[in-house]
């Protein structure tokens, strides 16, 4: 009986440390290639991001034939401070047909003011179906 009780307690402490480990979002790396496999073929990419400033990012370029675009969402931060920046993550989904042959394919994304024409910052990223 006592074991039972042992086993339940680990049990429960390795599901909080995974629940906490996964709200965990890290930030993607534009130098490094984004690996999705026909197993699991959606894919996100998680930017650093500050509305308050008037900046968002936006989806500049992605090919449609093997890309879809899922969701975009934005998570606010922990702290309360006034114009603390966030997090925006996109999920995007590799088309069935893009195993068949592996491919590369590029997503570029911009940081702009939707009123305002001029790019801050433009990013990257590299995938590739395995």
């Amino acid at each position: 009986m006592q074991v039972c009780k042992y086993i339940v307690l680990l049990c429960l402490f390795f599901s909080v440390t995974s629940l906490a480990q996964g709200s965990k979002l890290e930030l993607t790396d534009p130098n490094k290639p984004i690996l999705v496999s026909s197993v699991a073929r959606q894919f996100t990419i998680s930017l650093n991001s500050n509305p308050t400033t008037g900046y968002s990012w936006r989806l500049k370029t992605y090919d449609s034939h093997i890309v879809t675009p899922l969701s975009q969402t934005f998570k606010a931060p922990a702290s309360n401070k006034p114009g603390a920046g966030g997090i925006e993550t996109f999920v995007f989904e590799l088309k069935e047909h893009a195993f068949k042959v592996k491919r590369v394919t590029q997503i570029t994304f911009i940081y702009v003011r939707p009123w305002n024409l001029d790019i801050a910052k433009t990013l990257s990223f590299n995938v590739i179906s395995v």
